[in-house]
């Protein structure tokens, strides 16, 4: 037997259904009389059924409602933990990756540098933005509720814009580590041209360790050959193996110059031993009266002599030398001009101090300040030389040398200047 709702949950519409309703002879009668009584019953009896109604449908849709938050929430979690994991790879990328550029120089072509600069800067950016992103506050749910149909309505339209705000939070979060992820790629296709464009800073470097020692060699040709083996690892594992590489490669310049600096003081100690020994010869043979580089300089007489061969000056009072000192003389190995000091003997014509000597050579003209300046044939003459770079005494005067005349160390042209008189005999031999 159907059952019949209360009256008071009844409406007109459910009485003209019942009254049509096909029941039985005694049922349509009961019916008949059920649906006078809700017609007396008149309004108050389908406001009831209305407000029923209305309340289940708010109920319903406030569940709706919940269940899709839920399901947002959902997402939200997964693409804030995406996010995340985005920032966690860059930002263990970018110390590394700061380092390359920063150090690459000199060690990576060029143009990879510019391009790891560019992406450099670009990533930074990108994680700074996505780390403000992924820091956003996550939107709440309001919990679920159950009260008047007008608090479920509330309800309802606060967690609809509760929702809203989830999805366009989740929106974000996806766009900030697809910019982030895309930015991770053009990095790792920057690292892995530098990577293989490395071939001429190799061959470069690899010629400088002729004179580093051999765990400095070791460690280069390790990170060469790492940076080769992980082109197909993660981009941070490729980094670190360029950073590696840099790090060798320095290591290697460091061993390359140490040893060529250690190589030329050397040689500069040789040399200098080998100059003080043939001073120390040439001052035995001339530091006493009759020696040979006097010899035959009449008592009292004032005689300069010069060996254009030893590079050497000695200054003769009688057999008695007052001085001794290396020189420079003319360029004579220069071809196409006429710089050796002229042979023969002659007297110093003039003295002055503090001139400027003036001239013209195959490379145009030339003004040189002088301290110290006495001519003894015609243009040529004894004088201090500041400008000289090489050592007094030394073969490079062949190609380096004056114009004819003889430079002097200003102590010694000094000393000269004041002791020889206009006048004073001076011999230049071959």
């Amino acid at each position: 037997m159907t059952a019949i709702p209360p009256v008071d949950d009844l409406d007109r519409g459910d009485a003209v259904a019942i009254s049509t309703h096909k029941w039985s002879r005694k049922n349509k009668l009961l019916a008949a009389a059920i649906a006078l009584v809700i017609v007396a019953g008149g309004i108050g009896g389908a406001t009831v059924v209305a407000s029923a109604t209305q309340h289940a449908n708010a109920q319903a849709t406030a569940d709706n409602t919940s269940s899709a938050f839920r399901a947002d929430a959902v997402k939200h979690s997964s693409a804030a933990a995406a996010l995340k994991s985005a920032l966690r790879d860059a930002s263990a990328l970018l110390p590394a990756l700061n380092s390359l550029v920063s150090g690459g120089t000199g060690y990576l072509a060029d143009a990879d540098i510019n391009s790891l600069r560019n992406v450099q800067s670009d990533l930074q950016a990108q994680v700074t933005a996505a780390a403000k992103v992924s820091a956003t506050t996550e939107p709440q749910s309001v919990p679920p509720q159950e009260g008047t149909t007008d608090q479920l309505i509330a309800y309802t339209s606060k967690l609809n814009n509760q929702s809203k705000r989830l999805i366009d939070n989740t929106d974000a979060l996806s766009t900030a580590a697809a910019k982030l992820m895309t930015e991770m790629k053009s990095t790792a296709a920057a690292v892995a041209v530098a990577s293989t464009n490395l071939a001429p800073a190799v061959h470069t470097i690899q010629s400088a360790t002729q004179n580093a020692d051999q765990p400095s060699k070791d460690a280069f040709a390790t990170a060469v050959t790492a940076v080769k083996s992980v082109t197909s690892k993660p981009t941070k594992d490729l980094v670190g193996a360029l950073n590696s590489y840099i790090t060798s490669a320095k290591g290697i310049q460091a061993a390359s110059a140490a040893q060529a600096a250690a190589d030329a003081s050397a040689r500069a100690a040789a040399a200098a031993q080998a100059a003080g020994a043939e001073a120390a010869r040439r001052a035995a043979a001339v530091r006493q009266p009759g020696s040979p580089a006097c010899a035959g300089t009449p008592a009292g007489v004032k005689h300069i002599y010069v060996s254009v061969g030893q590079q050497h000056l000695w200054a003769c009072t009688g057999d008695v030398l007052l001085t001794e000192t290396a020189v420079t003389t003319g360029a004579s190995a220069i071809t196409n001009v006429h710089y050796a000091t002229p042979i023969g003997t002659s007297h110093i014509t003039g003295k002055s101090r503090n001139t400027v000597l003036a001239g013209r050579d195959v490379n145009g003209p030339w003004n040189d300040p002088v301290k110290f300046w006495m001519p003894f044939d015609g243009g040529i003459g004894f004088h201090d030389s500041s400008w000289q770079t090489f050592p007094y005494g030394s073969d490079l005067y062949k190609t380096q040398g004056s114009h004819g005349c003889i430079h002097i160390p200003v102590a010694v042209i000094a000393t000269l200047f004041d002791w020889a008189p206009i006048g004073t005999l001076v011999t230049v031999t071959g």
